[in-house]
């Protein structure tokens, strides 16, 4: 099987339990308050590609003629050619998040799209970028223009752009972006740290040397046409996004919950729902707007009627061709009769950042993932065929830890933060917070005993890789001690007795953990509290498991296996292995070049059942996990979906 092309869902697998890191002791009897997952999916050899996980919250939609565009600040930028044709992720210079997006209403195949701060120009519908002079990831509040979060084409000529940084600084171009000169701006920048790019809107004047308009979360400016000066006009919360000008009258302006009769100069509450997002179409005969709960639409943009489109939490809207297009939290949906009907539009628009996967220990068909570029935290409970978003800020996941009770503690290592909460409740709480946190690992025999792992490198990084001790179940912590200074990452622990523990280095960095190399498998006989080189010759230790006796660890020489507690070792598979799970005598693996390999006698012979795409770059995070039935295997492969494969011919 060669794995689609097709962008879906990507998953790490932690089969990680209390009972002692990954895959510790072989599960418990099946607790009666397990769901009824149904039967498991028809899996043949080559695998079975699950349903994706929608695209966490997306937030914009846009478009012009057939071409319709979608955004999503954890998926990036998605476009569909046609009405009901599949989506196709574009591959923009931050491929994961999303700013702002100035589509010419004349030919939807021309888009100037703000992703990461960075402004780029498509003429070819996103097929190719070129990146424009304003703006830039590498911009501070010291020194650069600043990150561009909104970006806007006049209505009179759709090659002027108008474009704002989190700085307030202005930038206006006559040539669609080749050049551009900086307006005075802002006179206070409204943020200073970077947030808020999601709230932000330009509004550029409606005719030559008329008065333009900026909204965002804290209020609305407006530039004086006759002196190029800003002030502002409203001190009050407003969604950028909710920001739109009358087509029929020009002085009419709404934003959220207000509006503006005389070109945004004053402004009043204008009763009804507090919209945040807000579009017209072209001739101004029907409106559209969502507030946090449901869908409006309007006939002269003053009364407003309820509406009810499937989108989950409803987020973005616009009018595109003769399709009303509404995005939300869980999809994509069009009406075609001013939102009284809809269809579901959404096939292949997937959060392409899910890094994590595990299988439940307990429950059959019970699978949790996660996504590393802000999507949250998913549970499905009917065997990948669908899923439900966990509530909570958890961003940049690089663990999951779930208990051997379906209503015990799970763990969530997330960006800087440890979580924990109630598997049954999915609700969770944050423990600590500190550094890029990666490998974690609760004591079986005293889950008080917690082990964290940081990264000594990248964003949030610690001052080396260190792994962290508390022995009061996150209250408190100490750094452990025996390991060399690093910039690696301390990415896999696992406990395999009261006091024996093994810690694997893997390269550091960015959560992409793409920089250098690990320093090998560590281990500690008191704890966790000091530690020494096990001499195993490898260096990056990607994951661990030990099971009924067995230790397991994926390398970069290979897949070894040690039945004395770690004292000795024997690669028995060769290759740079990046995950391994481990139920019975069942073993799956998965290689760096995508292969896919199951053993059923504990790893003396193997087949491989799957190829992945080959190559895959040092930075792709994957990893596998099987079912607490051992019904089948899941395999992760970042942007190429998770599978659901076969263990047994």
């Amino acid at each position: 099987m060669r794995w689609p092309s097709v962008v879906s869902v990507v998953c790490l697998v932690a089969c990680a339990t209390p009972s002692g890191g990954k895959d510790s002791a072989v599960p418990p009897p099946i607790a009666t308050t397990c769901p009824d997952a149904g039967a498991p999916p028809e899996v043949g050899e080559g695998g079975l590609r699950t349903s994706g996980i929608s695209a966490a919250g997306l937030v914009v939609a846009s478009g012009a003629g057939d071409i319709t565009y979608v955004g999503s600040h954890s998926s990036g930028l998605w476009r569909s050619l046609r009405p009901g044709t599949p989506w196709r992720e574009l591959r923009t210079r931050v491929m994961h998040e999303y700013g702002d997006l100035a589509v010419d209403p004349a030919d939807g195949r021309r888009i100037v799209h703000s992703s990461g701060g960075t402004l780029e120009r498509s003429a070819d519908a996103g097929e190719t970028w070129t990146t424009l002079p304003f703006g830039g990831v590498s911009a501070t509040p010291q020194e650069g223009t600043g990150l561009v979060f909104a970006v806007a084409r006049a209505p009179y000529d759709p090659r002027e752009l108008w474009a704002v940084t989190h700085l307030g600084r202005v930038g206006i171009s006559h040539d669609e972006g080749d050049t551009w000169v900086e307006d005075p701006g802002l006179p206070t920048p409204p943020y200073r740290d970077g947030g808020g790019a999601i709230r932000w809107r330009v509004l550029p004047p409606d005719s030559p040397g008329g008065a333009a308009l900026i909204a965002y979360d804290h209020g609305i400016w407006r530039r004086d046409p006759a002196t190029g000066t800003w002030s502002g006009v409203l001190g009050d919360p407003v969604e950028g996004s909710s920001m739109v000008r009358d087509p029929r009258d020009a002085s009419h302006i709404l934003a959220g919950a207000w509006q503006s009769r005389d070109d945004g100069q004053t402004w009043s509450r204008r009763g009804g729902p507090a919209f945040v997002a807000l579009s017209v179409d072209a001739g101004g005969t029907t409106w559209a707007g969502v507030d946090e709960t449901r869908l409006w639409t309007s006939t002269d943009g003053v009364g407003f009627t309820a509406r009810q489109a499937d989108v989950g939490q409803p987020l973005g809207v616009a009018f595109v061709g003769d399709r009303l297009v509404v995005t939300g939290t869980a999809g994509v949906a069009t009406s075609q009769d001013g939102g009284v009907s809809w269809v579901a539009d959404d096939t292949d628009v997937v959060d392409v950042g899910i890094a994590i996967v595990e299988a439940d220990p307990v429950c059959p068909g019970v699978v949790w993932a996660a996504s590393r570029c802000g999507g949250g935290v998913f549970v499905s409970e009917d065997w990948g065929r669908s899923w439900t978003h966990v509530d909570g800020p958890h961003h940049y996941v690089m663990d999951l830890v779930l208990p051997d009770d379906p209503e015990g503690t799970a763990w969530i290592v997330s960006d800087d933060k440890l979580w924990r909460g109630d598997a049954a409740l999915r609700t969770f709480e944050q423990v600590t917070r500190g550094y890029h946190y990666h490998g974690f690992a609760v004591d079986p025999a005293d889950p008080s005993r917690l082990l964290l792992g940081s990264v000594g490198s990248g964003q949030y990084a610690d001052t080396k890789a260190t792994i962290y001790r508390s022995e009061d179940a996150g209250r408190t912590w100490n750094a452990t001690s025996g390991y060399p200074n690093t910039p690696s990452s301390a990415h896999a622990i696992a406990w395999l007795g009261p006091d024996t523990v093994l810690a694997g280095f893997f390269k550091g960095g960015t959560i992409a953990h793409e920089n250098g190399h690990g320093i090998g498998l560590w281990r500690s006989d008191d704890g966790g509290r000091t530690w020494h080189d096990t001499g195993v010759p490898a260096r990056d230790v990607a994951s661990i498991v030990h099971r009924d006796g067995t230790t397991w660890i994926a390398t970069e020489a290979g897949l070894q296996r040690s039945e004395d507690d770690g004292r000795s070792w024997r690669v028995v598979r060769v290759a740079d292995t990046l995950a391994v799970a481990v139920h019975g005598d069942d073993v799956l693996t998965l290689d760096r070049d995508g292969a896919v390999a199951v053993s059923n006698d504990g790893g003396d012979s193997w087949r491989v059942v799957a190829n992945g795409p080959g190559g895959v770059a040092a930075s792709d995070i994957a990893q596998v996990a099987i079912d607490a039935g051992g019904a089948i295997g899941w395999v992760t492969l970042f942007r190429y979906g998770v599978w659901a494969v076969p263990l047994r011919p």
